[in-house]
């Protein structure tokens, strides 16, 4: 048999009951076995009722947590997918294929000025 002060050390005061405390506490003055019996239900209940609640906030907070978890998810997916401009094309190619058509041009040019100036010496000098 447990008795009651010892369920109030451990378990505090009842803050709800359905029944007075004068009508718990005569039972329990007699020593009857009912009393309690009614006392340890009380308290387990009360007990009850405290877990479901813990148990509905941890719920909560699962679901808020989760909620949290699924929007930086949708975050990420979206900075993920986010395509960067497609890279123009270097110039480099152009710019080596107009530098050497320029160079190719002022060899042509040397070239030709080159025989054109041996052929003008050469008509001045007779040979």
């Amino acid at each position: 048999m447990i008795d009651l002060t010892e369920l109030l050390r451990v378990f505090g005061p009842l803050k709800q009951s359905e029944q007075p405390a004068s009508s718990i506490a005569s039972p329990l003055d007699t020593g009857g076995e009912q009393g309690s019996s009614a006392v340890l239900v009380e308290v387990l209940r009360e007990q009850l009722r405290k877990a479901e609640e813990r148990e509905q906030q941890v719920q909560q907070e699962k679901t808020w947590l989760l909620s949290l978890l699924e929007a930086e998810q949708v975050a990420r997916r979206e900075l993920e997918t986010k395509l960067l401009p497609a890279p123009r094309p270097a110039p480099t190619g152009k710019v080596r294929l107009w530098t050497l058509a320029i160079l190719l041009l002022v060899a042509l040019t040397g070239l030709v000025v080159a025989l054109i100036h041996l052929e003008l010496i050469g008509g001045l000098t007779g040979g």
